[in-house]
């Protein structure tokens, strides 16, 4: 308990910091406007005792538990055409055919002493790793580092704190199955994960720091740019050369719009990173889901950037991290277990719509339920 007290005199500064974070995003594609195949009616949502109007296609209907739209009815063109991945799978969170597992729910004292543990976890966490990129700069400037030396690096470092940190102050749990996955070979590979909260990074750092996935091939992420704006997290993304993307602040019923010249910046910085020996990972649905774990629409470019460079994909589907930070409610810990998957690498997806499939069929039952589909 000796970490209680420091933690509630930073809580209030560090909330505040929590719930102002930017979320990651990870999608290098830029939206495509909605169908012309649907006559656009407006429904309403609900939102904090007020009513808000949103444009949904016609002949769709909202999800029961989630916000999302699942096409059904619609003109004759749309009942003849075949639904898409994404489609299916909605339609299945619907049907209930995706069943929910959830941990046991924390009560008010375990879920406050989690709070503190939480703060406490950023606090240092954040602090360890500014003075580690401080002192790489630093190294780099006098020349004991390269630029790329520096980069590998601090990815490995960052993630070795996150991993040691979340031992000592676990305020989650993460099981990690699918280890035997984790093979250290010398070609790039894309990763590719859902995408739930700003929670996501920690995670993945988390695990690259226990596994030592990054020994040979540190994984760079993709981000939103609006992250540059906090000097810590910036320091750490500039100094290990995660790559940024312009993407508007539009709110989750509007399709990301990513800014084209952004986009083109993203695929060069991304292409070179595989080159010079790190490995890509992508969420390609591109920012927070607030409907988790249900999943959104997944962009290609993960797809296509494996398809140039010939590597193969690995999946790694998240279950929990909803219940310990989610878009509604910030970092509430309501639970702690945290499940990942990873699946084993695929190589050779011969198209979008193959990737597509993949990626519902895989992380979509295993972040319901935590069930581990035998890929075919």
């Amino acid at each position: 308990m000796g970490w209680l007290l420091p933690t509630l005199l930073l809580a209030p500064a560090l909330g505040a910091a929590v719930r102002a974070a930017p979320h990651l995003s990870s999608v290098p594609q830029q939206a495509a406007p909605l169908s012309r195949r649907f006559r656009v009616r407006a429904t309403t949502r609900k939102t904090a005792g007020s009513t808000v109007a949103q444009q949904v296609p016609a002949g769709i209907q909202s999800n029961r538990a989630t916000s999302r739209p699942i096409v059904e009815g619609g003109d004759a063109d749309d009942k003849n055409r075949i639904p898409t991945a994404h489609e299916r799978h909605l339609r299945a969170a619907q049907a209930g055919l995706i069943p929910r597992l959830r941990a046991p729910r924390l009560g008010p004292l375990k879920k406050m002493l989690t709070k503190a543990q939480a703060y406490t976890y950023f606090a240092l966490f954040f602090s360890l790793s500014y003075l580690w990129c401080l002192s790489a700069q630093a190294l780099f400037k006098v020349g004991v580092f390269s630029e790329l030396e520096r980069q590998k690096v601090t990815i490995r470092m960052v993630g070795q704190i996150a991993s040691s940190l979340l031992s000592i102050l676990p305020f989650f749990e993460l099981e990690i199955h699918g280890q035997d996955n984790v093979t250290r070979e010398d070609g790039p590979v894309v990763w590719v994960a859902n995408h739930v909260s700003e929670l996501d990074l920690l995670v993945f750092l988390a695990i690259e720091g226990r596994l030592k996935v990054g020994k040979k091939r540190p994984i760079k992420f993709l981000y939103w740019s609006e992250l540059d704006q906090y000097p810590v997290l910036s320091t750490f993304v500039k100094t290990s050369g995660m790559i940024p993307v312009e993407m508007e602040d539009t709110g989750f019923e509007i399709e990301n719009q990513y800014k084209l010249h952004s986009v083109k910046d993203m695929m060069k910085r991304m292409n070179s990173a595989l080159d010079e020996g790190f490995d890509i990972a992508i969420l390609p649905e591109g920012r927070r889901n607030p409907d988790a774990p249900t999943l959104g629409k997944a962009f290609p470019g993960a797809y296509r950037l494996a398809k140039k460079h010939k590597a193969p994909i690995q999946f790694i589907g998240t279950h929990g991290i909803e219940d310990v930070w989610n878009v509604a409610d910030g970092l509430h810990c309501g639970r702690k277990r945290v499940s990942v998957n990873i699946f084993p690498k695929i190589h050779n997806i011969t198209s979008q719509e193959e990737f597509a499939r993949r990626f519902y069929d895989l992380i979509g039952p295993w972040a319901a339920s935590k069930t581990d589909v035998v890929d075919s």
